[in-house]
């Protein structure tokens, strides 16, 4: 409504003067401790994680390449070029970015294989909901497809905060329905949301080193002055040693995959079910 008054179609902004609904907006400072990041990465790949598995590899997706959850969730097979090479790119449309521009997002091997993943013709069975496995022939149009769909619909940006936050009366079960628990609760882990994982990655690379231009070209902060109408340099080359210097840090942080446990372990009386062992497992690892 900002853009209107003085264009001949009202004589002033009827919202101007309106509080933003819940209040000022809060500055967030979250950024996930290298435990957290452990837990949830790894988390993620249990059997009765409450997710589907698009949605789990979109979280990935966010955390491995710095994009916005929308962003990664909008994601197009179209858009990734150069898969499985040190070029390996992550082609955004205009219409998926600020200021309505397209960016180029280097691709880390890291990153690469998340994609695989999604890509792949055998599935691992891993999460709940998932969508269909894809008809032979037919290539997915979309790169986290969504439950509803046969690779041709990608999932909603809020999927990826019901995931994390869990939903009222979201699970079914015959004729009842029950709260859905998020992934957060799952984990046992203290309060995030998508977005901050984009924060944490950010900080993950500053931390190893990584240059704040670099890292804020990355983030695709873009500079609001003149010199930003004439200077169109992408920085690609500078974007992608930042992604290479957050993957290695992913890496040092995540870990080998934990060990699953093939039976319940039994002790007198108590016992100690598969996922809530397996979640144990998850956050102690490489302690």
């Amino acid at each position: 409504m900002g853009m209107q008054p003085g264009r001949k179609y009202v004589p002033s902004n009827p919202l101007a003067g309106l509080e933003r609904r819940g209040g000022k907006e809060k500055k967030r400072d979250r950024v996930l401790t290298d435990d957290e990041i452990r837990i949830l990465w790894w988390g993620l790949d249990l059997p009765d994680c409450p997710v589907e598995r698009p949605v789990a590899l979109a979280i990935r997706f966010i955390l491995a390449t710095m994009v916005r959850p929308y962003q990664a969730a909008g994601a197009k097979t179209s858009e990734i070029n150069h898969l499985g090479t040190a070029n390996a790119l992550y082609d955004m449309p205009p219409g998926r970015v600020k200021k309505d521009r397209a960016v180029l997002v280097p691709l880390s091997c890291l990153a690469q294989e998340i994609v695989r993943e999604a890509t792949a013709r055998e599935r691992p069975g891993i999460g709940h909901n998932n969508p269909p496995e894809p008809i032979d022939g037919i290539a997915p149009e979309v790169l986290f497809p969504s439950k509803f769909s046969m690779g041709d619909v990608a999932i909603a940006r809020a999927s990826i905060s019901q995931a994390l936050n869990g939903k009222k009366k979201g699970r079914k079960t015959g004729n009842a329905t029950a709260d859905r628990v998020g992934i957060r609760d799952f984990l046992g882990m203290a309060h995030f949301t998508a977005h901050d994982l984009r924060r944490t990655a950010a900080t993950i690379a500053r931390r190893a080193g990584a240059p704040r231009p670099d890292v804020k070209a990355l983030l695709d902060h873009v500079n609001g002055d003149v010199t930003a109408v004439y200077d169109k340099y992408d920085m690609l080359p500078e974007k992608r040693q930042v992604a290479t210097i957050l993957e290695a840090e992913l890496r040092k942080i995540i870990g080998d995959r934990p060990m699953p446990i093939s039976k319940p372990m039994l002790a007198g009386d108590n016992v100690i079910s598969i996922a809530a062992e397996e979640r144990r497992i998850v956050a102690s690892v490489n302690r």
